[in-house]
């Protein structure tokens, strides 16, 4: 077999060419792999963040479900929640009037 490689290595220049053409396939090739491994670094990043800022948003809507739960539970509740000088009937809406920037569109 390995005479057979060497044969094939001697043979006329046409042959040259295939080698060449196999030669640029494999660093076409290496190129490409080291591409898609530097866009897979850059999507696992990307998920790490997300999953980071999943975490972080999980705990502050815990807290704002604790927090409301405590003040609903008060029997000064029963009156109402007041936010900017009003009377609103629910935690929701006297939070929605105190932090507008927060009220989903």
């Amino acid at each position: 077999m390995e005479s057979g490689m060497q044969e094939s290595l001697q043979q006329p220049d046409d042959k040259d060419i295939h080698l060449d053409q196999i030669v640029n396939l494999a660093e076409n090739a290496a190129e490409t792999i080291e591409r898609l491994r530097s866009e897979l670094h850059r999507r696992d990043q990307r998920i790490r963040q997300l999953e980071q800022a999943e975490a972080q948003l999980r705990q502050a809507a815990q807290r704002y479900l604790r927090m409301k739960a405590q003040l609903e539970a008060q029997s000064e509740a029963k009156a109402g929640f007041a936010a900017n000088g009003t009377i609103y009937q629910t935690f929701d809406e006297a939070f929605d009037a105190a932090y507008p920037g927060t009220v989903p569109e």
